[in-house]
């Protein structure tokens, strides 16, 4: 009860920054830039319909009601434009406008006489050079016709999951009431994390529910077909809910929320946890099937098939435990809570299952596995003549499956582990586009104006000339304000007033058109700026409210994908040494990083964990020795499979590696433990036995991976497919290599030792 009341406290979350080391610097960096501001994501709104003026109208309402909610610092859809036209025009260089200013003033100097035909021929060319006034770099928002977009900024962090569901609710219910559709308008897309988080949150909480009622449903049915007796489920998964309920309430303990890599717990378990009960109970009815007591059977099973049972619980807990050696906390949860799980699992039943005996009393016979194998002892040793040939046969298999290792994949694209539709690669050109404009800046921070200055001319120049293709554009105070703002002002001030001229009206009409900007302005009105005359919105969108000196950099391409990230963080280092920056995609570049390394730590970690394990239990080097070696055959069987059937490793089933070595030995681990009991001629009844209660096992937990398959977190569901497949294929070697190698050495063993 207690367990069950910490257990529906637990929370959820989908921050990949809380699952990173606390002690990283990108990592701290962010912490810092999230406690001092919010961090730095936005939320953009993107509107599309036939007239623009519709686009306009409907942003024109909806902006309003945006800021005015508590949780929003601003909210932005364009600039002003008399404020947007002069930055415009200040993007052109002192020398392009002096040489405008000097061809104007000459042609205006010619009044009437310029709209003669024969010398209006000879100013033609000022239609190319005022062009570039019109066609000076954009300041809309979006620069797309019949298109807007608004850029909200909110007071808090996406990290905060309570915070963003808060804000989004209300956003949604803003949009709702200014109707799209009363306005003819259509939403292209709604972007940035504070959207894609909250959706991750319902994929955990919708996961978690599902994947474990199916796992529980699943493998009573199993179960209920095997034995066919209500009693036998209720005996060996009423344990598996309890050991389930205990561990999720140690989570909120330990962990205190659940995550995309924890959200799967139960199911996990349940497939599990279940093996002990099987393997215990089927013992159990082999002792009351040949006429024991309920206590005598009990005490008999579990001298006999207890030490196994814990071996195996404890080699499938040291899998999980070998996550521990990740750097990435998301692995170290999800070990330190199933591998705490499954030994919780084994107490349960352990303790459970004789009480359950107890009061229900099974009936031992009936079902699919018969309760009991009597095969009549032979005074002659079996040839086993089969043994040899299928050890061979095995091998053979084996070197063929290690050729197809090499070209198993990794998928690096975190959106396709999303629910179908939400991948990137899914997504139609125009979405793809509209993500690739919401993805947060990386910012760089600078401890004045000059450093910032000097790098800003130089990143600019770098992605002119395509040497910097990881950014797509860098924003600062001097994309609007370059240094020399007050030589441009000055020039462009003596053109505005040139424009205003009555003998402009002489001039040909492209040239006309293209001063519309310039005789916005009202006679008089300077073009000088300074950033005290710019909005605060915009001023925040460049990095410079405030007393900051900041450049953003946009990042180019999909940064769902790790490898993008990657490059991204290593190009930025390299033009930007020693700079102090902070950003989403820094963090994910670490996270490939780590899985580079984490992967074969952890495998590594898991192997040599279970070999101790299984050395200590049999004692035995040459069983020992078997043992391994099945499990390192099975292991490659297993990768090998992954190929033909299209599944890739990614940042989720990734831990299927040492799943896969701790599960999937625990089959070898009963089978071989009834064989050493059994001796030479009890071969067929050992696989028989144990075997086929094994087999049972191997069908519930495939069945606790499959359950998996109702998740809609596609990298879920990767791992349920991929742990299944191979501890399916790992579980068929055991049965086929561990009788076939214990029928040899019984069938050597007698040769030697019979008389010459």
């Amino acid at each position: 009860m207690i367990c069950g009341l910490l257990a529906v406290n637990l929370t959820v979350k989908s921050d990949t920054l809380e699952l990173m080391p606390p002690d990283d610097p990108d990592v701290r960096a962010m912490h810092e830039l999230d406690r001092t501001e919010g961090g730095i994501a936005f939320l953009t709104i993107s509107v599309s319909g036939e007239k623009q003026e519709d686009v306009d109208g409907f942003l024109g309402r909806l902006e309003p009601k945006i800021e005015a909610l508590p949780e929003v610092r601003y909210a932005m859809w364009h600039v002003e434009p008399q404020i947007a036209n002069r930055l415009a025009a200040m993007q052109l260089t002192v020398d392009e406008l002096t040489t405008i200013r000097d061809r104007l003033k000459g042609a205006v100097a010619l009044g009437a006489a310029a709209s003669n035909p024969f010398i209006a021929g000879r100013l033609l060319d000022l239609g190319p050079l005022t062009q570039k006034l019109a066609s000076a770099p954009s300041f809309s928002l979006s620069a797309t016709p019949n298109t807007g977009k608004l850029i909200i900024r909110p007071h808090g962090s996406h990290h905060d999951v309570k915070f963003a569901k808060q804000m989004m609710t209300k956003v949604y219910a803003a949009m709702d009431e200014v109707n799209p559709e009363a306005s003819h308008v259509r939403i292209s897309w709604i972007g940035g994390p504070y959207r894609h988080g909250l959706e991750d949150v319902a994929g955990i909480e919708h996961d978690l529910a599902w994947t474990s009622f199916a796992a529980i449903a699943l493998i009573s049915l199993a179960l209920l077909i095997a034995y066919r007796d209500w009693r036998a489920v209720l005996v060996i998964m009423v344990p598996q809910v309890v050991g389930s309920i205990w561990t999720l309430g140690f989570a909120k303990v330990a962990v205190g929320s659940v995550n995309m890599f924890t959200s799967f717990a139960v199911a996990v378990l349940v497939g599990l946890g279940n093996d002990y009960a099987i393997v215990l109970y089927a013992r159990y009815r082999e002792e009351r099937a040949s006429g024991l007591s309920i206590n005598e059977s009990v005490i008999k099973a579990w001298d006999a098939a207890g030490p196994p049972s814990l071996t195996s619980a404890l080699t499938t807990a040291a899998g999980f435990f070998a996550l521990l050696v990740a750097n990435f906390r998301g692995f170290q949860q999800l070990g330190i809570i199933i591998g705490v799980g499954v030994l919780l699992c084994f107490g349960c039943v352990l303790v459970l299952v004789p009480l359950l005996l107890k009061m229900l009393d099974p009936k031992p016979e009936g079902g699919l596995f018969p309760a009991r194998i009597d095969i009549p002892d032979k005074a002659v040793m079996p040839t086993y003549a089969w043994a040899g040939p299928v050890l061979g046969v095995c091998a053979l298999i084996t070197v063929a499956a290690s050729a197809a290792l090499p070209y198993i994949q990794f998928d690096f694209d975190l959106s396709s582990l999303r629910q179908v539709g939400l991948a990137y690669a899914e997504l139609p050109a125009e979405e793809q586009a509209l993500v690739r404009q919401s993805f947060t800046p990386l910012v760089v921070d600078y401890p004045d104006d000059a450093a910032l200055s000097q790098d800003y001319e130089r990143v600019v120049k770098l992605i002119d000339g395509g040497q910097f293709p990881e950014v797509t554009r860098a924003l600062s105070i001097r994309t609007v304000l370059p240094p020399d703002a007050d030589a441009r002002a000055v020039v462009l001030d003596e053109i505005a007033n040139i424009a205003h001229n009555p003998n402009i009206r002489y001039l040909p009409r492209p040239v006309q058109k293209n001063l519309t900007a310039l005789t916005s302005l009202e006679p008089g009105q300077r073009f000088a700026l300074t950033k005290d005359d710019l909005p605060e919105p915009l001023l925040n969108l460049l990095g410079a409210d405030g007393n900051k000196h900041r450049m953003l950099l946009m990042p180019a391409g999909n940064m769902w994908d790790l490898r993008e990230n990657e490059s991204f963080a290593k190009a930025v280092r390299t033009h930007l040494p020693g700079r102090q920056m902070a950003g989403e995609y820094l963090i994910q570049a670490g996270l490939y990083e780590m899985t580079q390394v984490d992967g074969p730590r952890i495998a590594i970690v898991a192997l040599v964990l279970v070999t101790l394990l299984m050395a200590f239990d049999l004692r035995n080097f040459r069983d020992t020795t078997w043992g391994m070696f099945v499990q390192i055959v099975g292991l490659v069987w297993a990768g090998a499979v992954l190929v033909p059937l299209g599944l890739k490793f990614n940042l989720v089933n990734l831990v299927g590696i040492p799943i896969c070595v701790g599960t999937g030995i625990e089959f070898a681990i009963f089978l071989m433990h009834r064989l050493r009991d059994e001796g030479p001629f009890g071969v067929r009844r050992a696989v028989l036995t144990s075997g086929l209660a094994s087999v049972l096992c191997m069908i519930t937990t495939m069945l606790g991976f499959l359950s998996l398959l109702f998740a809609g977190n596609r990298g879920i569901r990767s791992l349920g497919l991929l742990v299944t497949a191979g501890d399916f294929v790992h579980a068929i070697a055991g049965f086929i290599l561990l009788p076939a190698a214990a029928a040899f050495l019984y069938a050597r063993a007698a040769r030697v030792a019979k008389p010459a």
